[in-house]
């Protein structure tokens, strides 16, 4: 088979970049509100990596994130990640006017990639966001399985209010200010989820080391959440990253 038949294996990318996960990029704790909206917080990490790994969920955030690397003063290799699959998914679209580049267009979220997307009931990007205190559950996810468990999540306006759903595009480097952001959102959150999801063709073969952006997204989700609840003095146990497994099939 030719290309589309073809396995990726993120696991290996991502076992590859050259980033330390036990070690918080310089301005991601505590950024400079001024500096944090216009990306310059922190400072040169990007340029320290090996490489870009990312997983695209709408056809805006695939068009900016092209944009942004043919636009960049220097050059880094870039992996791509998004699946087929989400080339004809109804729920998969996005308005012309997110992909404007308007000076006056004040929606700066829009016109640029955004490396994690927020959850769609939500809309403050600042640092130090508004809390929603109505949230007891957040899962983060990458890729394809946000649209098959938020369609599950819209049938219920209890789950709508009670669980937020936070999309990672940029596996790597990882967006340690953008997850710490989303931390500070929901202080009333009562666990916190990785989801992702698992072929059931591979399921004889089912362990952690074949799913394959757990072991990547753990290491950093877990400093990320000791780091934020430490300075808040909660008990860590509570807020252990647990970690989903969705299956879903081939066929």
């Amino acid at each position: 088979g030719g290309a589309e038949h073809s396995s990726a294996r993120l696991e290996r990318f991502l076992q590859m970049c050259a980033e330390d996960p036990f070690e918080l990029p310089e301005g991601a704790l505590n950024p400079n509100p001024t500096d944090f909206f216009e990306g310059r917080h922190l400072g040169t990490n990007l340029q320290k990596c090996n490489w870009q790994v990312v997983n695209c969920s709408t056809p805006a955030n695939y068009f900016h994130l092209l944009r942004r690397q043919v636009h960049r003063e220097f050059r880094k290799p870039l992996v791509v990640m998004s699946p087929k699959n989400l080339l004809k998914h109804p729920a998969c679209k996005d308005s012309l006017d997110n992909f404007d580049d308007d000076a006056e267009n004040d929606r700066l979220a829009q016109v640029r990639f955004k490396r994690l997307i927020m959850d769609t009931g939500v809309t403050d990007r600042a640092p130090n966001p508004e809390p929603e205190m109505q949230v007891k559950k957040l899962l983060f996810c990458s890729g394809q399985v946000y649209y098959k468990v938020d369609a599950k999540r819209q049938q219920s306006e209890d789950l709508k209010d009670a669980v937020h759903m936070v999309r990672l595009e940029q596996l790597s480097p990882f967006p340690y200010d953008l997850v710490l952001r989303e931390l500070r959102r929901y202080p009333n959150t009562e666990s916190i989820h990785w989801l992702q999801v698992h072929m059931i063709t591979h399921l004889f073969l089912l362990s952690l080391s074949l799913c394959p952006s757990s072991p990547h997204i753990f290491s950093r989700e877990k400093l990320v959440i000791q780091k934020m609840f430490k300075r808040r003095g909660k008990l860590m146990e509570k807020y252990e990253l647990t970690f989903v497994l969705c299956l879903i099939s081939w066929f």
